[in-house]
């Protein structure tokens, strides 16, 4: 069955022909007409509320000349299926398969081949894109997924950002100011060049999982889908700029991103339950729009919603199951609930001594103070030096901390206090899961 499921099917199209046979219960298909204005957040939500995850197929959301597919990682089980375990054993096989990345493969041709728009011609208007809350600014593509190679080493860095039709042939986008697109960007901009990048909108879950990967800068994530895979990702090449992109993709957009260029995005719906402005405020120029004849529009549900929390933080989990199963072998599950999105975590653990779930906690806390206090040490440093010394002169330099550009003494004093307090607070709670070892 995992064979059939991951290893042989590339291609989302087969992928979900074969799942909707195997397992037909978990799969809801609409044929009734939808409004593209959050009609299919509506129903994710009331099936959420029945506590049902099914994978979504619509098949006429208005304005859409495509089906649509959505909600698909709202399921852990659904999720296990592709790695052939139940959820409980999830964490384990995407480690194994994630630790073992294997690197692509270009082949001639692909479906996303199939049509190639190219120039004036280009035309976002075509592209299928829906609006998923009321705060929204508008339609989103919120299963963007940006590659970005370097122009050296031809690494590649993949990564989520919502995205929103600007112009005929323009997005506007976020990318995250502290993460790897943002750096690659500055990189650009320090010599001179836009950034070229492809964004594939839809491919197999397994893609998909991969470009949600926790992994350093410099690990290209599309040889951890073929760690997932258990074989190469098959690749072609975009037709201007030469990015390797999926060839069973569904749509794919090819162009550059300004580093001085920008438009208004957001407000947009965030897995707080909140709708938040918050941007970079990036614009990326099409130049290229490529897609396959039988394209479907593969969503993500935003917001607090199950799809969108369990693709972004499948990965920490793992990641984080690892580390404590490694320190401590009684761990035997970690867990973060919808109901804290990323803020809370539950680990369960067959105690064998006293105190044992205590250690485990203060171990947590333990690397949440590290970090915490080394992030302190390096802004009350360089912030320090930059506001009462001498500008450091790094405007515009790849590496270059987003924060550096708006700091002065009084953000520096707020900042300081913020740390102290949460360093305190950590210590504090440390002292109080103690409380047994002290005496009167």
């Amino acid at each position: 069955m995992a064979d059939n499921l991951f290893r042989a099917m590339q291609d989302f199209h087969r992928f979900a022909q074969a799942y909707r046979e195997q397992f037909p219960d978990d799969v809801l298909t609409i044929k009734q007409p939808l409004a593209a204005d959050q009609d299919v957040t509506a129903i994710v939500a009331e099936l959420a509320a029945l506590g049902r995850h099914d994978m979504l197929i619509c098949e006429n959301v208005d304005g859409i000349a495509t089906p649509l597919v959505t909600n698909f990682f709202a399921s852990r089980t659904r999720i296990g299926r592709l790695f052939d375990v139940d959820a409980s054993g999830l964490f384990d096989a995407y480690q194994q398969r994630a630790n073992a990345p294997i690197a692509p493969v270009y082949v001639p041709t692909g479906p996303i081949l199939d049509q190639v728009i190219e120039g004036d011609a280009v035309d976002l208007a075509q592209l299928p894109m829906i609006r998923h809350f009321d705060t929204d600014r508008g339609p989103y593509i919120t299963n963007a997924v940006i590659i970005a190679e370097d122009p050296v080493t031809g690494v590649a860095n993949l990564s989520y950002h919502r995205s929103m039709r600007h112009a005929r042939n323009a997005l506007a986008t976020s990318l995250h100011s502290r993460g790897h697109l943002w750096r690659m960007l500055q990189t650009a901009k320090a010599r001179g060049d836009t950034l070229k990048v492809a964004m594939v909108i839809g491919a197999h879950p397994l893609f998909m999982l991969a470009a949600a990967a926790r992994v350093p800068f410099g690990t290209d994530e599309r040889t951890i889908a073929g760690g997932l895979f258990g074989a190469p990702l098959e690749l072609v090449r975009t037709p201007r700029y030469g990015i390797g992109v999926p060839a069973s993709a569904e749509f794919v957009l090819e162009g550059t991103i300004d580093p001085d260029a920008h438009a208004e995005e957001g407000p947009f719906g965030e897995f707080t339950g909140y709708s938040s402005d918050r941007s970079t405020n990036n614009v990326l120029r099409v130049d290229t729009m490529m897609r396959r004849n039988d394209a479907w529009l593969v969503d993500v549900v935003g917001g607090p919603y199950a799809e969108h929390l369990t693709l972004a933080r499948l990965p920490r989990e793992a990641e984080m199951s690892e580390k404590l199963k490694a320190r401590f072998p009684s761990v035997t599950a970690l867990h973060y609930p919808n109901s804290g999105t990323h803020f809370h975590c539950y680990v369960a653990l067959n105690q064998t001594r006293d105190g044992e779930a205590r250690q485990i906690m203060l171990a947590v806390l333990g690397l949440i103070d590290v970090v915490m206090i080394s992030n302190l040490l390096v802004m009350v440093i360089v912030g320090g030096y930059e506001t009462f010394v001498s500008r450091l002169r790094l405007h515009n330099h790849p590496d270059q901390p987003e924060w550096l550009s708006h700091v002065n003494a009084s953000v520096l004093k707020v900042k300081l206090a913020m740390a102290i307090i949460g360093i305190s607070s950590i210590h504090l709670l440390q002292i109080f899961l103690n409380v047994p070892q002290y005496t009167n």
